[in-house]
């Protein structure tokens, strides 16, 4: 028998699924706090999250298929020998629509109206802005900035996306451009969405000078990593009004501490990394099937999807 691990949240027709699909192998469902560590050194398939600092126990694994779209830490942690795969293309309907949620929010002025609404004022908040006409930015075109893309695209936005590969230019972008163009491109920004993947290169890409490039009416959204932006930077051009506002679902340092000034930063809504979790039924439902190909290519020889390059960390090109 084949030992597979699986750390996933799974309800028990998913698991019944699972057993019936794969009748010739061990299944062991657990979560990453709760599996042992020679239910780690045993397993030949991992599917799930491993803690970090457990890889070592991965004795006799042969493939580790990440529940996550982020997967350069484990690039750089898992032993060699081991094939690594990630979630990427599961997460974007989820991230994407809710970039669209707080952008529209941020244009409409609805926190204020929230705020209002507590207070019992009955008042006009001012001037709103709208997509139809806007000129997005979208830095980092892979599956969540492509879905984003689109969706504005649709509403009328002209897009330009930022992206390693400028060779070919998608068919719903309007420009393309590599990330050295940064700065010349922020200044007639109406949205500046960074939909970033975390490493070396892309640490620290929004510090002041970019802010301080933005129109004081940009909005600004991180769905990425936190590490793509310098938070005091970022708190500073909020509350100089140097930009008009921002959402955030990630930060850095995450969580955030509670006496970091961003909590009480004007014009800013802030989530706590849920936009790309589990709280939709349909990214649960796509990683499930991701996965579960995935194990069946492996067990049968056959290509994988989602296949790790060790050396950039992201995903290589299917």
């Amino acid at each position: 028998m084949r030992n597979i691990l699986y750390l996933l949240e799974t309800n028990e027709e998913q698991r019944q699924q699972l057993q019936k699909r794969f009748a010739d192998c061990s299944f062991t469902f657990k979560s990453k706090h709760e599996v042992s560590d020679e239910e780690i050194r045993q397993a030949e398939c991992i599917i799930g999250n491993l803690l970090l600092n457990q890889l070592d126990l991965c004795e006799n694994a042969k493939l580790m298929q990440l529940g996550s779209a982020g997967s350069d830490a484990y690039a750089a942690a898992l032993d060699e020998s081991v094939l690594l795969c990630n979630a990427s293309g599961c997460y974007g309907p989820a991230i994407s629509e809710y970039m669209i949620g707080v952008c529209l929010s941020l244009m409409l002025r609805l926190p204020s109206y929230r705020d209002q609404q507590h207070l019992r004022a009955w008042q006009n908040a001012g001037k709103v802005s709208s997509i139809l006409g806007s000129k997005v930015l979208i830095v980092g075109l892979g599956d969540i900035g492509s879905q984003f893309a689109i969706k504005m695209r649709a509403l009328g936005a002209k897009i330009t996306g930022i992206r390693r590969n400028t060779a070919d230019q998608p068919d719903f972008v309007d420009a393309i451009a590599a990330l050295d163009q940064l700065d010349e491109l922020l200044p007639e920004m109406d949205i500046i969405a960074s939909c970033l993947p975390n490493s070396k290169a892309t640490e620290k890409v929004f510090t002041a000078k970019q802010f301080k490039l933005m129109k004081d009416s940009a909005i600004f959204i991180n769905v990425g990593r936190g590490q793509a932006v310098d938070t005091d930077a970022l708190c500073d051009a909020l509350k100089a009004h140097e930009i008009y506002g921002a959402a955030l679902d990630v930060v850095d340092p995450e969580p955030l501490p509670l006496n970091h000034p961003l909590w009480n930063c004007g014009n800013l809504l802030l989530t706590p990394h849920i936009a790309g979790g589990s709280n939709l039924k349909l990214t649960t439902e796509l990683i499930y099937t991701l996965v579960s190909d995935n194990l069946e290519a492996y067990l049968k020889g056959e290509p994988l999807k989602n296949v790790v390059d060790r050396a950039t960390g992201y995903r290589k090109h299917q």
